[in-house]
C-alpha cells in the first residue's frame, strides 16, 4: 500500500502497511512552488520579486539556495512557473511535486532461515560455501526479487521425481492438497482415475503416497519452494506456492520407464484441465534415446498452458545439439520446455553440465546447492587428509589389516585396504566406524559411499555391514557384497529396527589364490532417516547437478506467475531467457543465451498491460500495472514516463493526473487535439487557461489574440469586457 501525503525536497520516504489513503488529485501542491535564483541576486531583489508576484516565502533551503514559496489565492501554479522563469535572475521554478511511499521496499528481503547464508544461488556474498569461495553477486538476485508483492492466486508446481518428504519442516506446509478428493475413503471422488489421490501419486508403487525413499525429489522440491522465514533450515526460490509430488524414481534414483514419466505428465494435465492451478512442471530426470511417447505427453501439457523446466543432463562431454548424445526430455524442440544447465558460485559454467547452442536455454545455480532431504547426515568423511594421519574416526582390526589413506594420481585421498600395493592372501580385516550411530526409535539407517574395487573375482569381496544396539554377534550385510567395479556410487537399502543405536563397518576378505590392488573408498556418509514427526529442520544436504539448476528456474517461473497471474507460459519463458546475466562459457560450449538465471531482472521487466512501463516503474510510480492509461487521459503510462525511470519529472506529464497543468484539458487532448502544452495552463500566455478558452470562451488556446484586434483574449474578458472573438 502507499501512504498519501507530500514530502518536501530531501525528506525521507516512509513505508506504511497499516494506513491506506487516497492520493491527492493533482501531481503537486496546488499553491506552492520551489524557486532557485542566481547566486548574484541580492536578498532584496529576491524579496521584491516574490512580493511583485504575490508570493510569500515559507522557508529557504539554504544548502541549495532554493525558496519554498506559497502563491496568492487562486494563482495558477503553471502560470506562476512561467512568470518566474521569464525573469533573468531565476535559474528555475517548479511545482512542489508530491512524493509517495514507494510500492517496493527499498532494500532486498533477507529471510531469517538459519542456513540462508549457505544458499549462494539465491544470494551470493562471495563467502565460502561448502569449502568453495564464491563470487559476490553470482546469483539469481532472489532477495531483490522478493520485494515484489505476490498476488493471491494459488500456483502449483508439479515435481516429477522421487517423491517428497512430507514431514520435513521446510516442506510440511508446501505440498499440494487435492480439494476434490476425500483422503483414504477408497473412492475416486474427483473421477480422474486415481483413487484417494489427495497429495499426488506414486507411479512406482502405483498408490497415493509419493513418499521420497531416495532424496532427489525432496531436494528438488526444497529448491523450488522450501518455506521461508520459518526458523528452519533453508528457503526456496518462491514462497506461497504448492508442490505436487509425482514419484517416478525408485529408492536408488532410477526412473522405471518412459511410461511412468508420460503417465505423470498425463496426470498433471488431467488435474490442470479439471481446474487445478498447475502452471509449472519440474523434471530433473532424463536420459538418452528420444521417446515419441514422452514428446507427445509434454506437447499435451503445452495445450493446457503448462511450462516444463527440464534438467539438461550431467556429462561434460555431451552436446545436446547432437542427436546421438542428446538428453531427453530437455532436448525436445517444444516451445513449453526450458532446458537448464548448471553454473557454479563463481559464475562459471559447471564442468559436468550438458550444453547446446540450440537445445539448452540457460544456466542456473547447480553446484553446492543446499536443500531439504529426508534424513540427517550423522557422519561423513571424504578422507581428504594427509597420508599416514591417524584415523581417529576408524578402528582397524583383523588379519592383514592394512587399512589406511592413499593419495592417487588425481591428488585425491582415498581409504584403501592396502595403500602400499596389492592386498595380502588370506586377508580377513575390518574397518569399523568408531562413533556409535544414535537415533530416535523407529528411524532408518543407511550409508552412501563411492568406490573403486580391483579384486580377484573368484571369492575376494568387500561387504558393508551394520549391527544394532552393540550386539556384536549379529552383524547384518547392507545390500550386496562388492566383488569389483570402478567409479560406482553405492547406496545400500535403508535398515530399520527397534533399536536406537547402531555401528558400521567394512569387512574385507580374500582367499589365498590371487591378489589385486584392492578397494578404494571415498565420500562416505551415514544417514539417519527420522520417523514421522521427528524431523527438526537440520535435514539438509549439499548436492550438485543440473537436477538442482532446473528447480531454480521452475521456482523462478512460479514466482513470475505468482506476481502476475495473467502471464502465459510463453511470456514467462521469454522473460526468463531475455533477462539472464552473462556467464563465462568454456571454449567450444554454448547455450542459447550463454547466461545465468536472474530472477530480479525477469520480474522487474514484466509489462503485462503493454504500456511500455515495466513493473518496477509501475510500482514505484503508483500506476496500475494492469491498465495502460491509469489516469484515463489518452496517454499510456509509459508514454507519460518519457524518462523511463518510474518517477514524475518536471518535464513530464503525470501518469496519475489526467490534467497535469490543471487547465481543464486532459493531457492527451492537449497533445493530440489542441496541440497545447500539457505542462502549461495558458499555452499562449493570453491570461486565459487553455481549458477556459476551449470550453467557455471558444477562443484559440494557441493564439493570444484570437480576433486579432490588438487585445489579448484574457484582457478582453477580464479587463475590458469585450468579445475576444470579435
Amino acid at each position: 500500500m502507499k501512504l498519501s501525503g507530500y514530502f518536501l525536497l530531501f525528506s525521507c520516504l516512509v513505508l506504511s502497511f497499516h494506513v491506506q489513503a487516497q492520493k491527492p488529485s493533482t501531481a503537486y501542491v496546488p499553491d506552492e512552488l520551489l524557486v532557485r535564483f542566481r547566486e548574484t541576486t541580492t536578498p532584496k531583489s529576491i524579496a521584491d520579486t516574490h512580493k511583485s508576484l504575490g508570493a510569500t516565502v515559507i522557508k529557504r533551503l539554504d544548502a541549495i539556495g532554493v525558496d519554498h514559496i506559497k502563491l496568492s489565492v487562486g494563482k495558477n501554479p503553471a502560470r506562476a512557473v512561467a512568470e518566474y522563469e521569464s525573469l533573468p535572475m531565476v535559474v528555475y521554478a517548479e511545482p512542489n511535486y508530491y512524493r509517495y511511499a514507494q510500492g517496493l521496499p527499498p532494500n532486498p528481503v533477507v529471510p531469517t532461515d538459519p542456513r540462508f547464508a549457505d544458499q549462494w544461488g539465491l544470494h551470493n556474498t562471495g563467502r565460502a560455501v561448502n569449502g568453495t569461495v564464491g563470487l559476490a553477486d553470482a546469483d539469481i538476485d532472489a532477495p531483490e526479487a522478493w520485494r515484489y508483492p505476490l498476488s493471491s492466486q494459488e500456483v502449483v508446481v508439479a515435481v516429477i521425481d522421487s517423491g517428497i518428504c512430507f514431514d520435513h519442516p521446510d516442506l510440511a506446509e508446501v505440498f499440494w492438497v487435492n480439494p476434490d478428493e476425500i483422503p483414504d475413503d477408497g473412492v475416486d471422488n474427483d473421477g480422474n482415475g486415481y483413487v484417494d489421490d489427495a497429495w499426488g501419486w506414486d507411479f512406482v508403487g502405483g498408490h497415493n503416497a509419493p513418499w521420497d525413499e531416495n532424496k532427489h525429489g525432496s531436494h528438488v522440491a526444497g529448491v523450488v519452494a522450501a518455506a521461508r522465514n520459518n526458523a528452519n533450515g533453508v528457503c526456496g526460490v518462491v514462497s506461497k506456492v504448492k508442490i505436487l509430488p509425482l514419484r517416478i524414481l525408485d529408492s536408488h534414483g532410477v526412473v522405471t520407464t518412459v511410461d511412468a514419466m508420460a503417465s505423470a505428465f498425463g496426470y498433471t494435465k488431467i488435474l490442470k484441465d479439471a481446474g487445478q492451478p498447475i502452471w509449472i512442471v519440474n523434471c530433473s530426470v532424463g536420459g538418452p534415446n528420444e521417446s515419441s511417447t514422452a514428446y507427445l505427453a509434454i506437447q499435451a501439457l503445452a495445450e493446457s498452458g503448462i511450462l516444463v523446466c527440464a534438467a539438461a543432463g550431467n556429462d561434460p562431454a555431451t552436446d545436446n545439439d547432437n542427436p546421438s548424445t542428446s538428453n531427453y526430455p530437455s532436448s525436445y524442440t517444444l516451445d513449453n520446455i526450458i532446458a537448464v544447465a548448471a553454473s557454479d558460485s563463481r559464475d562459471q559454467f559447471a564442468p559436468f553440465s550438458h550444453w547446446g547452442a540450440a537445445s539448452v536455454d540457460l544456466a542456473a545455480p547447480g553446484v553446492d546447492i543446499l536443500s531439504t532431504v529426508p534424513y540427517r547426515i550423522f557422519f561423513e568423511d571424504d578422507f581428504e587428509c594427509e597420508q599416514g594421519k591417524v584415523l581417529t574416526d576408524w578402528w582397524v582390526s583383523g588379519t592383514n589389516a592394512w587399512w589406511g589413506l592413499e593419495e592417487l594420481s588425481d591428488g585425491n585421498c582415498w581409504m584403501s585396504d592396502s595403500p602400499s600395493g596389492y592386498y595380502a592372501p588370506y586377508t580377513d580385516s575390518f574397518l569399523e566406524l568408531v562413533p556409535t550411530i544414535t537415533f530416535p526409535l523407529g528411524s532408518g539407517v543407511s550409508v552412501e559411499f563411492y568406490y573403486e574395487a580391483y579384486l580377484d573375482l573368484c571369492s575376494d569381496f568387500l561387504s558393508p555391514e551394520i549391527v544394532f544396539n552393540t550386539d556384536w554377534s549379529s552383524w547384518l550385510l547392507m545390500g550386496e557384497p562388492i566383488y569389483g567395479g570402478t567409479g560406482i556410487w553405492q547406496e545400500p537399502p535403508i535398515y530399520v529396527s527397534g533399536a536406537s543405536q547402531a555401528a558400521f563397518c567394512w569387512y574385507f576378505y580374500s582367499n589365498g589364490l590371487f591378489q589385486n590392488d584392492g578397494v578404494y573408498l571415498d565420500n562416505f556418509k551415514v544417514k539417519v532417516w527420522p520417523p514421522n514427526g521427528a524431523f527438526d529442520g537440520t535435514e539438509l544436504e549439499f548436492m550438485p547437478g543440473t537436477s538442482m539448476a532446473s528447480p531454480m528456474v521452475a521456482g523462478a517461473a512460479a514466482f513470475l506467475k505468482s506476481v502476475e497471474p495473467g502471464l502465459s507460459c510463453a511470456q514467462i519463458k521469454a522473460l526468463i531467457l531475455a533477462n539472464v546475466d552473462p556467464i563465462t562459457m568454456p571454449p567450444g560450449k554454448q547455450t542459447l543465451t550463454n547466461g545465468r538465471l536472474n530472477l530480479h531482472n525477469a520480474v522487474r521487466m514484466i509489462d503485462y498491460d503493454e504500456d511500455e512501463m515495466i513493473l518496477e516503474h509501475e510500482l514505484q510510480y503508483g500506476t496500475d500495472p494492469h491498465k495502460q492509461d491509469t489516469d484515463n487521459d489518452g496517454l499510456s503510462d509509459g508514454t507519460e514516463d518519457t524518462n523511463a525511470n518510474g518517477i514524475l519529472d518536471s518535464s513530464e506529464t503525470s501518469a496519475l493526473d489526467g490534467d497535469t497543468d490543471g487547465d481543464g484539458l486532459g493531457d492527451g487532448a492537449e497533445i493530440a487535439t489542441y496541440e497545447t502544452d500539457p505542462l502549461l495552463a495558458d499555452t499562449d500566455a493570453d491570461g486565459l487557461d487553455d481549458g477556459a478558452e476551449v470550453a467557455t470562451h471558444g477562443t484559440d488556446p494557441l493564439l493570444a489574440d484570437t480576433d486579432a484586434d490588438g487585445l489579448d483574449d484574457g484582457a478582453e474578458v477580464a479587463t475590458h469586457g469585450t468579445d475576444p472573438l470579435l
